[in-house]
């Protein structure tokens, strides 16, 4: 007897080709049956590669599963899927005054397995994600629930290669951020949090920065200052205010130090590089390792300096 060939639950969202390979990425719900028995096959996976991972209840009520949706990555050989990655996110509640049916998107779990790493699939796979809830009229905001150092990296690259395809972003200068920011229509059309939006900003300001010119540095740096303590003002303002004023600017400077990494590997970093292993995985970029290190030693000195 002929074996059922297998087919994935939901639907095509997008085929590429890749080394003269196919590749499919197919979307589903959790409310789907056969997405649901999948994915407790899978489950496993996270507790194998994503450090601190945790499984997804599969057995909630019909509405809690309805709300999770899970997007499968293949390479598609003939009438064979051969699984690579999956991702999994859920919808939660969004406050907008005139609307009641707008919700943001939270990625939980991001998961490449480690054959197919450091070939570009988390790059396109996260790309693949991001697109299809930017042509989805009720999500307003896109999120991540605790990412890793890996994937953190992953994001900002993927995100301002995809604000670099915005004439307003492109063409922004100091001037556009000043006295308040008139790019908030950028923001939601790119449907990025305040924070994340704020740091490709900041990046991307500081790309553009002339060097010869202090006003121009010192302005800068007044932006990001006030951008970290608005988002540590509990804890800062606690502080003796000469403390206070130290502390601020030595933060400052690993932020900065932290945006020349990152801006660095822009100047390199191509589609096919840059793979992570999961939400808080520990698999690293490639040939990334000392960098990684780096931005890690960067991340616990600046909580350290806030407290947090």
């Amino acid at each position: 007897m002929r074996t059922k060939l297998f087919l994935p639950p939901g639907v095509l969202q997008t085929s590429f080709q890749q080394a003269g390979r196919a590749y499919e990425v197919w979307r589903s719900s959790v409310g789907d049956a056969r997405c649901r028995e999948l994915l407790r096959n899978m489950q496993l996976l996270v507790l194998l590669y994503i450090e601190g991972g945790s499984v997804i209840e599969l057995h909630d009520e019909e509405w809690s599963n309805r709300r999770w949706e899970v997007f499968f990555l293949y390479n598609k050989q003939s009438d064979e899927y051969n699984f690579i990655g999956y991702c999994t996110l859920y919808r939660y509640y969004f406050f907008n005054k005139l609307s009641a049916d707008q919700v943001r998107v939270r990625l939980s779990q991001f998961l490449i397995l480690p054959p197919y790493q450091r070939e570009g699939f988390g790059s396109r796979f996260y790309d693949t994600i991001i697109q299809c809830y930017l042509g989805t009229p009720e999500v307003r905001e896109i999120t991540i629930e605790d990412p890793s150092q890996e994937f953190s990296d992953l994001r900002d690259r993927r995100d301002m290669h995809r604000l670099e395809k915005d004439s307003d972003f492109r063409t922004m200068e100091l001037t556009s951020v000043i006295p308040r920011n008139p790019l908030v229509g950028l923001r939601q059309r790119a449907k990025m949090p305040i924070r994340q939006f704020s740091r490709c900003i900041e990046m991307k300001l500081l790309q553009n920065l002339n060097v010869k010119d202090k006003i121009a540095q010192r302005t800068y740096r007044l932006i990001v200052k006030s951008r970290i303590y608005k988002q540590h003002s509990d804890v800062l303002s606690q502080l003796d205010r000469l403390y206070r004023i130290e502390k601020l600017d030595e933060t400052y400077h690993h932020v900065e130090d932290d945006y020349r990494r990152l801006l660095q590997t822009l100047k390199h970093s191509k589609v096919e590089e840059g793979d992570v292993g999961g939400r808080t995985g520990k698999r690293m970029v490639q040939g990334a390792e000392e960098n990684h290190n780096q931005s890690k030693r960067v991340r616990v000195v600046h909580d350290e300096y806030l407290g947090v």
